[in-house]
């Protein structure tokens, strides 16, 4: 074996080890830009820092294999996402936020339990939201759901944000979550 190869070889495995751990943590906030970049956390079952989610972003998000994130998941100003996942996702150490998602009709979750809170506003689309393990747990809930949007005959009115309808629970205790859609 050369001489090259004899410490480059150990060198390579080492920032590859190191790479694999420092990919389940930040201390800033990861940016999802696309799928690639979601599967590439599958590795992950506990993720530390917050994970955002691209406004540019086109692909169905899929954050597959993380059982636990410690910090926020957010989504917003985004009008191209249609789904949103987590097929592990026990824990959000943090806030759940999806806010201005005019596409998105799913939002799949069926293992979480516990989140400290959660934050959606604006998601004219969600159709199904797949909560089905149940979230027992939450500190804060809120809720901002702009009534039917105006048809463009009328836009004389506008929405203001003390006009929209809002819901928020706030519990620190065990909580059973059930949310209905109703158009």
């Amino acid at each position: 074996m050369s001489s090259f190869m004899k410490y480059a070889l150990p060198a390579l495995a080492l920032t590859g080890s190191v790479y694999a751990q420092s990919s389940c943590s930040t201390s800033a906030t990861a940016t999802i830009q696309n799928a690639g970049d979601a599967t590439a956390l599958a590795a992950c079952k506990t993720f530390s820092g917050s994970i955002a989610i691209a406004t540019g972003t086109t692909d169905d998000i899929a954050l597959n294999g993380i059982k636990k994130l410690d910090g926020d998941l957010i989504a917003s100003d985004n009008a191209n996402m249609k789904r949103i996942s987590a097929d592990s996702l026990e824990e959000i150490d943090g806030t759940m936020t999806l806010d201005g998602l005019t596409r998105l009709y799913a939002v799949e979750f069926p293992k979480l339990k516990k989140v400290q809170g959660i934050k959606w506003n604006a998601l004219p689309n969600l159709q199904t939201i797949g909560f089905t393990a149940e979230v027992t747990e939450a500190d804060k809930i809120t809720s901002r759901t702009p009534p039917s949007a105006p048809s463009r005959a009328s836009t004389s009115r506008r929405w203001t944000p003390s006009s929209l309808p809002t819901t928020v629970i706030s519990t620190k205790s065990t909580c059973s979550l059930v949310m209905s859609l109703t158009r």
